[in-house]
Parts: structure tokens; sequence; C-alpha cells
């Protein structure tokens, strides 16, 4: 079956097809070598569909190549992509409440409009997971846009992880749209004695 044809077959475009191949995600039957033509069976459809599935789910083509041809361990590549989902919704929770609880409302951040952009400060310490505990004061508006008990990942060198970054005790907010800067302090057992964010190294 030629690409075009198996191209209607699956209701994508040859572009995508062509793509799926350079990438390594879905490989032709068959390359004519002195054409380049693509050749396709028909039972390939159904891992076209599986690919489609992965995608819609939020694999990137990279992960859903490791989860179809190596021996990764599937179970451990969708806990990390079901997490990345919860800390998702989580944040849509809050930002449904936000704005059902009336636009002019005091904001949960106070967004710094200058002085965001803090060079970094290394800080061996704070590098690696931490369970974020939330304030002292729960009547205090949350630092993330997540319920209490959620993990973060301090990564070297302050680089990003979902929508937070870091230098030395400044945690680095970007939604997108809004840039925040908030103070952090770290406690490696309980300990609710401080005025900003409090985390608990995991064990």
């Amino acid at each position: 079956m030629k690409i075009g044809d198996f191209a209607k077959l699956c209701g994508t475009r040859i572009s995508i097809l062509q793509h799926y191949d350079r990438v390594g995600v879905l490989r032709p039957l068959y390359t004519d070598r002195f054409t380049g033509y693509r050749y396709y069976d028909p039972s390939q459809e159904v891992l076209f569909e599986r690919i489609s599935q992965l995608k819609a789910a939020g694999f990137t083509l990279t992960e859903i190549r490791r989860i179809l041809y190596t021996d990764v361990e599937v179970s451990e590549m969708f806990a990390k992509r079901k997490a990345v989902l919860e800390r998702q919704l989580g944040m849509l929770e809050q930002l449904k409440k936000t704005i059902e609880g009336g636009m002019g409302m005091e904001p949960i951040y106070k967004p710094l409009i200058e002085g965001t952009d803090f060079p970094f400060e290394n800080d061996p310490e704070v590098i690696g997971k931490w369970l974020y505990l939330g304030e002292e004061d729960s009547s205090k508006p949350s630092p993330l846009p997540v319920d209490k008990n959620k993990f973060l990942y301090f990564l070297p060198g302050g680089k990003p992880y979902w929508c937070h970054s870091w230098t030395k005790g400044k945690l680095l907010v970007n939604t997108g749209t809004d840039r925040y800067a908030n103070d952090y302090r770290t406690e490696k057992r309980g300990g609710y004695d401080t005025d900003y964010y409090v985390f608990l190294k995991e064990a």
C-alpha cells in the first residue's frame, strides 16, 4: 500500500507519516531504494492508532519510541506522565477557584514587574526532590498553583521544572503569562517556624 493510500486509511497526512518514519516511531514496511517510495501494510494502522493515543496522553515522540521499541519500564513512564497531569489538573482547579472567586480579588501571587531575572546563585543543599508543605498560616495564599503535599524538584543550575525554577533563596514561577518571585526556606524535619514557604526534604 502506497503512503498516500495508507495516510487516507489512517485519516492523516502524508507529511505526518514521513515525519514518523524519520523519528523512528512508524517505519514503512518497505521503501523502494530507487524511487524512495514508502509502502505500508494495512495492519500498521493499529500501530498508528496506538501512537495517536500516546500523543493524546501527552507523551513526546521520543518517549513513544522508547515505549514501543525498547525495554523501558512502561509503568514508570506512565506514572511520571500521570504525575504531570495531576499537577496540571491542580493548577487548573486553582485557576477555576480564582476566577469563580471574582476577577477583582487579590491575586494569589504578587507579581514583580521588574527584577524577576535574578542571576543564578547555586545552593547544593536544595538540589533534589522536596515535599511542599505550604505556609504555617493556612489562611495565606499558596506559593504554587497546586494543592498541598505536592513534590517540587530543584534541578541543578536552576533549570526550570514545570512552571518553576529557582536561585538561592528564591522560587521563581513562570505561568507563561506572568512571572513571580517568592522567598522560600527549607526544613529537613517538620518545622513551621517560617514566614514564607516550608519544604520537607524527602527521606
